[in-house]
């Protein structure tokens, strides 16, 4: 067909279509849909979602709202909703939560949410005290179609309302099915459960469920109980016929591990000599020896000052030596207290053995909430919450700065310091104006500076966004940074830092571009402080070096348990640790200002600052 033929016939088409629609009624044809969803509501969902399981749920709470009020046709509306209820359950509003989530299930959302709903109305009922309601919801969702995690969450908590109403058995039957989906659930609670369980059965209750439940693996810790009770009450054959059941039945069992220490402990000879006596538990071999070694050193050098019987273990970086450890010290009575360890897994698991057997235990982590373990757990450690808050605290008193830019790297520590320094400036009135990170290892830096140069100064015009730049990384990072930004536009910002400040790199003749910098320590080498000069002089003397931060908290840590020690010589483990919350700021003892009410050691934070190239105290 020739060219212009079909061109006519499609003209032609066109102007048929075009008088066909031109005829329809306006009106006629449905407009079009409105979006459901967008980027802007992607991206905020998922911010709510990230602060939620974060746990920052003050956070999290407003943005779960906006959702809602922004994007009430949106995909993740009822997850908004059921969420916004659950906080309310979290601040123990549990009366509104449930409501809420009554609505919620009126609206007939999808079903992952309608399971999650149930069995939050259920959990409302049982912190609301009312088990019946509470039994009554749960039990009618395990006839549901539900994931492992919901499954295990449904029997954990019909074993905590069974234990709640000193029904043993229920308990056990729930917390057995719970087991099931260990996997998928909370171990810590499921732990927390099964030692209640254990401790609140008398011997003929643990007796009659190993007999209807011979074979589950929960029995072992039941056959474990029960030997511990026989040890107790002085029947030692008693006990080793229990111990010889479980070793039996579950070998490979956690609670078998125990059995040949219940009976026969590693040492039965005493560890220490007599009088009271500290230990200490220290990284020596593996990934952080240098670090245990720093410790030891202040410790072995204040335990010479003082006369202190001191023992110290290693317990390298294994959760499971650390326990064992706690364990065999703890038979000796002449110890007292525990100093350590400092890694996040070795002193969650010495915390917890500390605390069970009734030990007080002054850790040196950073570990994340590690004094809620219990009341004899400790801390005596520079944290960055304590960093930030002093920095941040420094700054608006001494200099006005509120309104900061950070620039971070794109790794754990990067991201930690950006979270507690964001939280701190929220809890101090502060505003953080801008965050733009830069790739682990301060490489290819120039895009970060260029978007963060944009947010200081938006006009060539206007004033500058922010008073000071939050910069969390190691000194040769911060020191590259520095010089790349004293030629961009963000030259003279006011930098602040952590303590990977202090650096020999920083402490002798400082670059220019780090002048007036600002950044929190626990310890300064050239303190005028008498209490660290002395300590200085006398590690310089038996070590022939100068002392870093690690050897001054190991230092203080002994001197502090000395102190105590000192006062109250023949108190026992409890009375001491209720001592140790009401010591305040002792002579002789560097860095320590006194415990606060989360057994939290207050320290004396220097923010130190560098001027004409050297370090010194910010005054």
């Amino acid at each position: 067909m020739p060219c212009k033929a079909v061109v006519l016939r499609l003209i032609v088409l066109l102007g048929v279509l075009g008088i066909f629609t031109a005829c329809i009624p306006p009106g006629t044809l449905p407009p079009p849909s409105p979006p459901t969803s967008s980027e802007a509501a992607d991206k905020l969902i998922q911010e709510a979602e990230g602060f939620y399981r974060s746990h920052r749920y003050k956070e999290a709470q407003p943005r779960y709202e906006r959702y809602m009020q922004s994007y009430p046709h949106g995909p993740d509306y009822h997850l908004a909703w059921l969420r916004t209820a659950e906080l309310m359950g979290n601040r123990g509003d549990w009366a509104r939560s449930r409501s809420r989530l009554e609505r919620l299930l009126e609206t007939k959302p999808p079903s992952s949410i309608a399971l999650q709903a149930r069995y939050g109305i259920g959990r409302a009922y049982f912190k609301q005290g009312n088990y019946p309601e509470a039994i009554q919801v749960l039990e009618n969702l395990t006839a549901s179609a539900i994931t492992p995690d919901l499954r295990f969450k449904i029997e954990a908590l019909l074993a905590e309302i069974a234990l709640k109403q000193g029904q043993i058995t229920n308990a056990f039957v729930h917390l057995n099915l719970a087991e099931r989906d260990l996997e998928a659930g909370e171990s810590e609670w499921f732990q927390d459960l099964k030692t209640r369980l254990t401790e609140q059965a008398d011997v003929s209750q643990l007796e009659k469920l190993m007999d209807l439940y011979r074979d589950a693996p929960l029995s072992a810790a039941l056959l474990l109980q029960l030997a511990k009770l026989e040890v107790k009450a002085g029947k030692t054959d008693k006990a080793k016929e229990w111990l010889s059941l479980l070793t039996q039945r579950f070998p490979s069992s956690p609670e078998a591990d125990q059995a040949s220490q219940l009976l026969f402990p590693a040492s039965t000879q005493p560890i220490f000599g007599p009088g009271s006596a500290v230990a200490c538990l220290l990284p020596l071999t593996g990934d952080y020896a240098d670090t245990g070694q720093q410790v030891k050193e202040g410790m072995e050098l204040a335990a010479a000052q003082v006369g202190l019987n001191l023992v110290i273990k290693d317990c390298q970086n294994d959760a499971a030596a650390a326990a064992k450890v706690v364990e065999e010290l703890a038979q000796d009575k002449n110890l007292k207290v525990l100093v350590g360890p400092m890694t996040s897994a070795t002193a969650e698991a010495a915390a917890q053995a500390a605390q069970r057997l009734n030990i007080p235990i002054i850790t040196l982590t950073q570990k994340k909430d590690i004094t809620a373990i219990g009341p004899m757990v400790f801390r005596d450690f520079l944290t960055g919450r304590k960093q930030v808050k002093a920095l941040i605290e420094y700054n608006a008193r001494k200099l006005n700065l509120r309104r900061y830019g950070v620039l971070y790297p794109e790794s754990a520590y990067g991201q930690t310091f950006l979270r507690l320094f964001d939280e701190e400036l929220a809890t101090q009135g502060g505003l953080l104006v801008s965050q733009v990170a830069y790739p682990e290892g301060g490489q290819d830096v120039a895009e970060a500076i260029a978007t963060l140069a944009r947010t200081y100064r938006p006009h060539p015009d206007a004033s500058v966004a922010f008073d000071a730049l939050f910069i969390p990384d190691d000194a040769r990072a911060v020191l590259k940074l520095a010089s790349e930004l004293a030629g961009s536009p963000l030259a003279g910002v006011r930098l602040v830092g952590t303590n990977l400040m202090y650096s020999p790199k920083v402490g002798s003749q400082a670059p220019t571009a780090l002048q007036g910098l600002l950044f929190p320590e626990a310890f300064f080498v050239d303190d005028p402080d008498p209490e660290i000069k002395a300590f200085v002089e006398a590690y310089k003397n038996k070590y022939s070096k100068i002392p870093h931060y690690l050897a001054a908290q190991g230092y203080s840590s002994i001197k502090l348990a000395h102190e105590l020690l000192k006062k109250m010589p023949d108190a026992s483990r409890e009375d001491l640790a209720r001592a140790l919350v009401d010591l305040r700021p002792v002579s002789g003892v560097p860095l320590f200002r006194g415990f606060n009410a989360e057994r939290e050691a207050e320290l004396n934070i220097n923010i130190l600052t560098i001027q004409d190239g050297q370090m010194k105290i910010a005054q």
